[in-house]
């Protein structure tokens, strides 16, 4: 944990100690808390007609879950406020670990395309109610697939079902969009996209699919299926740490390969970069350097559900006299793209030269990708780095992209 982080829980955890006491100022209140994690979340009660019953359900999701990982002393749950709620994980001593603990707090929907913008989608419920398609309608993500010979032949299908409020909101939903798409979202993550049959009354259908990306995408909305959306707000542990730990400096190149990277030189296209162990490097490509993460090797028999999974691509151009005249040029091509939507931009530097970081995410054939590109020049030859995940694996691959755009090198 760099030094920051932990000025920031410190002054987290003062504030939290706050929060947990019972107050009053007797000796009670001074006592400290028991040993364990304690976390914060957010409530979002938008959309729920009945906020207690649906908080009593997140409660025994919560709870179901971390139980799954064989915590033994009682979990305990807590409301703070109108919008808030503490989470106790007795004899927990590692903030990441309570959090992994709890689970996806993140809470499926669905999305209409309304003007250009994904909107979620509405319909009309009890009592002429109108009410959103979310995860607290949400039944179950069944999942059912035939595993063939080879580790990729396989015969999958996913299909979302609704509950009993859900089903009728769905088929109301359904009915006036047949034969157009809807969205699957996490939160505000776009998961992929589903085109509305006329089967579609009480349950979604996807299909075919690949083995490990129907049993990904299955447990992740089965994780997203809950009644409330949580925003995670800050946590503490207790007793706090007795020894400050010190910063972790930024990962160098001489220092990657203890990281799990190998160096890679193209002396013929005059760069440097360092590429993750269990990454391969594709030869059969027209590009200077394409690497392809361990899940896209199995998912590329599947066309464009491969991209799906993380890769790396390089291209080198001669002649570019300036970074501006080349970003300008990408930056035309991409916004053409399919629900094309920026998510960053900024000026970096990177082996002394300056470059610029675009994130952007856009739709291919019902599926969403988050594409991070690196943009630089140097003595008129362009280099371009495209890094590609799905938008709800990307905080898993993020800092593998960062190491590689980081250690881009270009040869003297």
């Amino acid at each position: 944990m760099k030094a920051g982080k932990l000025i920031v829980f410190t002054l987290v955890a003062i504030l939290l100690l706050s929060t947990f006491a019972c107050g009053g100022g007797d000796e009670e209140a001074a006592q400290p808390p028991e040993p364990g994690a304690y976390l914060v979340y957010e409530v979002d009660f938008e959309g729920t007609a009945t906020p207690e019953l649906a908080l009593a359900e997140l409660e025994a999701i919560i709870k179901e879950r971390i139980y799954a990982h064989a915590l033994t002393q009682p979990v305990v749950i807590e409301r703070i406020g109108d919008d808030r709620i503490s989470i106790f994980l007795p004899d927990v001593t590692d903030i990441e670990k309570a959090r992994d603990m709890v689970g996806n707090t993140a809470q499926c929907n669905l999305r209409e395309l309304i003007g250009g913008q994904w909107v979620v989608a509405e319909a009309m419920g009890p009592d002429e109610q109108i009410m959103p398609l979310t995860g607290a309608h949400l039944l179950e993500c069944h999942l059912s697939y035939d595993q063939l010979d080879a580790e990729w032949a396989c015969d999958a299908e996913l299909e979302i079902r609704f509950g009993r409020i859900g089903a009728p909101l769905l088929g109301a939903f359904t009915q006036h969009h047949i034969g157009e798409t809807v969205g699957i979202f996490i939160g505000d993550a776009p998961l992929l996209q589903v085109e509305i049959t006329e089967r579609a009354t009480t349950r979604l259908e996807i299909a075919p699919l690949g083995c490990w990306l129907a049993d990904y995408l299955a447990e992740t909305i089965n994780q997203a299926a809950l009644p409330l959306w949580l925003r995670y707000v800050g946590g503490y542990v207790y007793p706090p740490l007795t020894e400050p730990l010190e910063e972790e400096p930024m990962p160098t190149p001489a220092a990657m390969p203890e990281l799990g990277n190998v160096s890679y030189t193209d002396e013929t296209n005059g760069f440097s970069i360092w590429c993750p162990q269990d990454f391969y490097r594709d030869e059969e490509t027209d590009l200077v350097l394409q690497l392809v993460g361990p899940r896209a090797r199995v998912a590329e028999k599947f066309g464009p559900v491969a991209w799906w999974f993380p890769a790396v691509s390089l291209w080198k151009y001669e002649g570019y006299a300036t970074l501006s005249l080349l970003s300008d040029n990408r930056e035309a091509v991409v916004q053409e793209l399919p629900g094309y939507t920026q998510v960053s931009e900024e000026r970096v530097t990177v082996g002394g030269v300056s470059a610029i970081k675009h994130v952007f995410d856009y739709s291919y054939e019902g599926y969403w990708k988050r594409v991070a590109t690196l943009l630089l020049v140097e003595d008129g030859t362009a280099y371009v780095i495209d890094c590609v995940a799905g938008p709800s694996v990307w905080d898993e691959y993020e800092p593998i992209f960062d190491t590689i755009m980081n250690s881009f090198r270009v040869l003297e």
